[in-house]
């Protein structure tokens, strides 16, 4: 039965009607498939089938009234279907003739290989980009081969796709990149300000500058570089560290993932790693202190030390040992609380354990000298030992940055019994020695029962218990 030019046949068993569009097709192998894909459907109902046979996955045909639909759309910000289509270069004269250079490589011939094929033969990729404005673009790349143009279109499809898209990364942004962009979306959370600052002082301490930073999301999102990664940040500076640099990089990832830049976050599949143990190269001492000699070389080594001049922390010591305060009150020091224009300069200690902790202490001649210097070069606003790094200058410094310093001064000085609260305990020793009473050295320490200052802060040096015993 022909209906302007459609073959139209009915299944006596089902009734059902089946229309197949365009010229008819009688040839058992192409016809009996299409009779099959309509026995699927309800009875007695028309299906128009496409001239050329079954279409694709991606058409549908309406199984009511008998008409057709159109193809279901690409959704936005996806591509659909890549084709590839060997190419073979046109003759010179045929080039003039047409205005084109390729052309679609006949199905009778056979395809070239290796030299052969170099300048006259190639391979087109091709896939539609649908923007989220709806708009649909062809992208093509070519290729010596199917599967190299194949996989060149992918990748330029998926970077295309974060362009297109406004996303804010991009697949061959870096890890540093990256972070940032997190850092500035965590910012606009309801996270509390220390789970921020700890973020950010991550980022910045742990994250930043490595070799793990200049890679791209797609290099760095694999288990074994990632698992690289935190076993040497906890070998160097634990397993604590290690653990938070973790949730750090896990919500960079975790962002790139929400953002479609990548597939999956690499770091569910790493479990937390251990520190390796340590050998104690010298057992600290927390009961001596310094002896005046030890503390001038400490502070002139910090002078001097290439890494303590990089991070500012010279003053640092001279501060602490000057003074006797804690590493935390210095790094708390504001400068609105130290007053170098009177007779006697003194400056306000605001105490972070206790209501006696705070007290007011004079400063001695050296130590003003050096922050009159200061402020001229640093300024007198907020923190008197701001952070160097650019943007942090409205919060106090990092407590385990400072003491790390530290440590390396106190080695470079040939003290690694010492540790930075030895400078605290040597303030109260030598004033001690000055003949200062204990109950006026527990105000100045800030020590609401002077029997802590008598019994746990003066030093225990055993070059005065051997003097002294030489005597008897």
């Amino acid at each position: 039965m022909q209906l302007r030019g459609c073959e139209v046949i009915r299944e006596p068993r089902s009734n059902l009607v089946l229309v197949i569009v365009g010229p008819a097709q009688t040839k058992p192998r192409t016809v009996k498939p299409l009779v099959n894909l309509a026995l699927k459907h309800s009875p007695r109902t028309p299906i128009l089938i496409p001239k050329n046979g079954v279409r694709s996955r991606q058409e549908r045909f309406d199984t009511q009234r008998g008409k057709s639909v159109a193809r279901a759309k690409t959704t936005p910000g996806t591509h659909g279907a890549i084709t590839v289509i060997r190419q073979t270069r046109l003759e010179p004269v045929e080039v003039e003739l047409t205005k084109r250079t390729w052309r679609k490589a006949s199905t009778d011939s056979q395809p070239l290989r290796g030299k052969a094929a170099e300048g006259v033969q190639r391979y087109r990729a091709i896939a539609t980009y649908r923007d989220k404005d709806g708009k649909s673009v062809a992208v093509e790349r070519f290729a010596t081969t199917a599967p190299k143009a194949e996989h060149a279109l992918k990748l330029t499809l998926s970077s295309w796709e974060t362009k297109r898209t406004g996303s804010t990364v991009r697949t061959d942004s870096t890890v540093e990149a990256a972070g940032l962009l997190w850092l500035a979306e965590v910012k606009r959370s309801a996270l509390s300000p220390n789970t921020l600052g700890q973020y950010q002082s991550t980022f910045d301490r742990v994250i930043a500058d490595t070799s793990l930073a200049a890679l791209t999301l797609r290099e760095a999102n694999r288990v074994p570089v990632l698992r690289q990664f935190l076993q040497g940040v906890a070998d160097e500076r634990g397993a604590g560290t290690a653990k938070t640099t973790r949730s750090v990089l896990s919500s960079i990832l975790r962002f790139a993932v929400e953002d479609g830049v990548l597939d999956y976050n690499a770091m569910r599949d790493i479990r937390p790693v251990k520190a390796a143990a340590k050998k104690k190269s010298s057992a600290r001492d927390t009961s001596r202190a310094l002896t005046r000699e030890e503390r001038d070389h400490l502070l002139r080594v910090a002078d001097e030390h290439e890494m303590a001049a990089r991070l500012d922390a010279a003053d640092i010591v001279w501060w602490m040992a000057a003074t006797g305060c804690r590493i935390t009150e210095a790094l708390t020091q504001q400068w609105e609380d130290i007053d170098l224009t009177a007779d006697v300069p003194t400056a306000l200690i605001r105490g972070t354990k206790s209501a006696s902790a705070e007290r007011r202490l004079s400063l001695s001649p050296r130590l003003v000298e050096r922050l009159r210097q200061r402020a001229a070069v640093k300024g007198t606003d907020g923190f008197v030992f701001k952070s160097p790094r650019a943007g942090e200058a409205s919060r106090p410094r990092d407590r385990r940055n400072v003491a790390r310093c530290l440590r390396q001064v106190l080695d470079a000085a040939g003290l690694p019994w010492a540790t930075p609260h030895t400078l605290r305990r040597t303030a109260v020793t030598l004033l001690s020695e000055q003949g200062v009473p204990i109950a006026a050295i527990a105000d100045l320490a800030g020590h609401a029962n002077p029997a802590m200052t008598q019994n746990v802060y003066l030093g225990r040096n055993r070059a005065n218990v051997v003097a002294g015993m030489a005597v008897l």
